[in-house]
């Protein structure tokens, strides 16, 4: 038979044992998201400040960031101010203590750390790449070997960048140790070529002129 005094009871119980919660996971979610916004702003501000757009347009990747309607502050706000969003979520579900939600909530707080270092130098590392290999075209006389020969160097600081960030990230990385003897051979290989290449003339230069002086001995 139903009991409207102990239905009451029961419902009144569990309003007073999850309103706690649940009033936890408002305030920390409108925390993070006034935290998210002030350190937009700030972030937004002290990045263009620095003038990084002038480097990023040196670099396809910062070209791609820079063309997709961002600004070096803004994507770097942006990031985190994502970052913030997210961490304030899982700390709000983690608040409201069930016990395989916050299990789960751990392990993924556990692993943010190592998550966002692998984050940020695969972006650093792949544009400091871009930039390396855009030096190294511009310091050579325009032609199709410079042109292989900084995008050999590209791909080669690609492979290093994206090795050492999905190591930080704790990703098995071991099928990429497979490839990489090979893929080194290949780029050494590729870049005697280029480099043998580019100082023929010089190699060739400097014969004919020991030919000269021996001949006039």
């Amino acid at each position: 038979m139903f009991d409207p005094v102990e239905f009451l009871k029961t419902l009144t119980a569990g309003f007073f044992e999850w309103a706690p919660r649940l009033l936890s996971l408002v305030l920390i979610l409108l925390i993070g998201w006034i935290v998210g916004r002030l350190l937009y702003a700030l972030v937004s501000r002290i990045v263009g400040k620095l003038g990084w757009e002038h480097y990023m347009r040196k670099t396809v990747i910062g070209r791609a960031i820079l063309s997709s309607g961002y600004t070096a502050g803004t994507f770097s706000a942006s990031i985190v101010k994502w970052l913030v969003y997210f961490i304030a979520i899982l700390y709000s579900l983690y608040t409201l203590n069930i016990p395989e939600l916050s299990a789960g909530v751990s392990q993924i707080l556990t692993y943010l750390p190592s998550l966002f270092a692998g984050i940020i130098i695969l972006i650093a590392g792949l544009i400091l790449a871009d930039w390396t290999a855009e030096l190294v075209k511009q310091g050579q006389p325009k032609n199709e070997l410079s042109t292989l020969a900084s995008d050999v160097i590209r791909v080669f600081l690609y492979f290093i960048v994206i090795t050492v960030a999905l190591a930080n990230m704790r990703i098995d990385i071991t099928i990429i140790y497979i490839f990489a003897t090979p893929i080194a051979w290949a780029i050494a290989i590729i870049l005697g070529i280029v480099v043998g290449w580019a100082l023929k003339d010089r190699v060739k230069e400097i014969i004919e002129g020991m030919l000269k002086r021996g001949e006039k001995r």
